[in-house]
């Protein structure tokens, strides 16, 4: 049931979009992260400064590319609707992290092995909390 649930997932158009969205995120977090640390700004204000960089443009690209919506209507709603699910997801993500490391302080060694897994079950969320809250048609 769930190998057939996953590969069907795996097999969504939106889903595979919404990754490949999701790692162009990554770079424009980092690199923001990089250039503000650059600057010396501080790590909590650039890394702040730099999700919230990333957000905005994932949540443009997953807009238009992955969940195809170019209605303007309710985009300030759509907007933080988004942010809120990634900041939900970046808390499962860490706690989730955190969690394994604890449980099992050999991954210490390895960190990522949680990681991996932590970035997995994140992902799935904020794509399910995306499609279902931030992009569902009622919305766009």
């Amino acid at each position: 049931m769930y190998i057939a649930a996953l590969s069907r997932l795996l097999n969504d158009r939106q889903f595979r979009r919404f990754a490949v969205v999701g790692l162009v995120g990554f770079m424009v977090d980092a690199g923001f992260l990089t250039w503000l640390m650059g600057l010396n700004q501080g790590l909590m204000l650039s890394r702040l400064v730099s999700f919230s960089c990333a957000v905005t443009v994932t949540w443009l690209l997953n807009r238009h590319w992955s969940f195809q919506s170019s209605q303007p209507r309710h985009g300030r709603r759509s907007y933080f609707t988004y942010m809120g699910i990634q900041v939900a997801g970046a808390a499962i993500n860490l706690a989730l992290f955190a969690g394994l490391v604890w449980a099992w302080p050999f991954w210490q060694a390895w960190p990522v092995v949680p990681l991996a897994l932590a970035a997995g079950v994140s992902l799935l969320f904020n794509f399910l909390a995306s499609r279902r809250l931030a992009f569902r048609a009622s919305l766009t």
